[in-house]
């Protein structure tokens, strides 16, 4: 039943399109041959059906074209949002581009001071741990790399987890001396991979202030100044 429905909408046009053509063709004639009412029909049908169809197929050909268009569309749109989707769900595993840096939260009396450590980042941070050189023995040591730089360490601090947003304080890790100015290098490792800080901390009117630069593949990720650090009161 649809064939025939089809046919019908496809060759109804040409039908009446060859009447028409023959009957103006043949209105004068008062008795004109069958013959060549027929072959006259027969040639303006067969014209106009191969003309029609062809529209018709160009017609065709744009929808399906369109269609095929906007399913690609679609489909771009999906494997992206997977894909978005899976570096999230791989992200939240490995920490993602998220990174964290420390400043001094307080020196207590013996000298011996308290650390912030600060997560950036959208996606929590897991496994980290930090090494904190004097950046004279770090810069000394980098170039040709020597192992012995390890035994030359400030401060070894196991920070582990931290949720994204939040600051964690490490108590009694780092000893500053009384210098008026330390020059500090703290290499992270974590989950998501490795990232360095420069942290310059400057004692200025009874205040530590620090200095920050974060950086991950020799680029720098991060700088802040004093306003932007935590700043807190020299205890002695």
């Amino acid at each position: 039943m649809r064939v025939l429905k089809q046919l019908g909408k496809e060759f109804l046009l040409p039908f009446v399109l060859s009447i028409l053509w023959t009957f103006f063709s043949f209105k004068d004639a008062t008795k004109p041959p069958i013959s060549s009412l027929i072959g006259t029909f027969g040639a303006s049908f067969a014209f106009s059906s191969y003309i029609l169809s062809q529209i018709w197929r160009v017609i065709k050909q744009q929808k399906v074209e369109s269609s095929l268009t906007k399913i690609e569309m679609r489909v771009d749109k999906t494997l992206a949002d997977l894909e978005a989707r899976t570096r999230d769900v791989v992200s939240h595993i490995t920490g993602g581009e998220s990174f964290c840096y420390i400043t001094i939260a307080r020196e207590t009396d013996d000298g011996v001071s308290e650390v912030w450590c600060h997560h950036v980042g959208a996606h929590m941070l897991y496994d980290v741990a930090a090494i904190v050189f004097d950046e004279a023995v770090y810069v000394e040591h980098q170039k040709p790399f020597s192992i012995d730089i390890y035994a030359r360490n400030e401060a070894i601090l196991e920070i582990k987890n931290i949720h994204n947003g939040y600051t964690v304080l490490i108590p009694n890790s780092l000893r500053l001396g009384t210098a008026h100015e330390r020059k500090l290098r703290v290499l992270f490792t974590a989950r998501n991979g490795h990232f360095q800080q420069e942290l310059t901390v400057k004692r200025m009117d009874g205040k530590i202030e620090c200095f920050v630069r974060v950086f991950r593949d020799d680029q720098e990720i991060l700088a802040l100044g004093p306003g932007d650090c935590r700043q807190v009161t020299h205890s002695k």
